[in-house]
């Protein structure tokens, strides 16, 4: 089993950095998992079409981008499956092609892809050149954490007994409100 976790964004362009940055973070708050022979972590900043070959090797994939759908920057959402259409900030960053578009590539040409396949997208708000997370995409990072956590932990062949590799340090797992839509939200406090 080869299990790809994979953060995609520019760390130098606001909110597009929030896929890597949540990677960072699920692999800090669960290392027992991260450090898997079965997973391979990856961060790539601007993947375009190279993404299909990152992902050409792998069982199964998680992908965590900063999306644009029109949301409230942080919401959390899991494509699973990622649809054709556009869900990035592409034209606001550098990705180039995005993720959604290089499936889509991949589906009409029968490149190969991992057998189950999820996007974790987190929306984003700004995108200015040099800036940081905004706070309400930052705030966002302990539960895309756990959502990586969760997904990772649906596609490894055998479960890790509780109190072991399952959910690292602290063992605390976030309240997900799951909404109708499929988005996942989450009471900040002071918010």
């Amino acid at each position: 089993m080869n299990i790809a976790v994979i953060g995609i964004g520019q760390s130098l362009r606001g909110d597009d950095g929030i896929g890597p940055e949540a990677v960072r973070h699920w692999s800090a708050d669960h290392s027992p998992t991260a450090e898997d022979p079965q997973i391979h972590v990856m961060i790539l900043e601007t993947p375009g079409l190279g993404l299909l070959d990152d992902l050409e090797t792998a069982d199964s994939a998680v992908l965590v981008d900063a999306v644009s759908t029109g949301r409230p920057a942080g919401t959390i959402r899991v494509f699973d499956p990622i649809p054709d259409t556009s869900l990035s900030a592409a034209e606001k960053t550098a990705h180039g092609f995005g993720v959604a578009e290089s499936i889509s590539v991949a589906r009409k040409t029968g490149a190969r892809l991992p057998q189950r396949l999820i996007l974790i997208g987190i929306e984003g708000g700004q995108y200015e050149l040099g800036r940081g997370l905004s706070d309400s995409v930052s705030a966002a990072l302990p539960v895309a954490a756990e959502k990586i956590q969760e997904i990772v932990l649906d596609f490894l062949p055998t479960k890790p007994r509780p109190g072991s590799a399952g959910r690292g340090r602290g063992d605390t797992k976030q309240d997900l409100k799951n909404t109708k839509d499929g988005f996942f939200h989450q009471e900040h406090e002071g918010r």
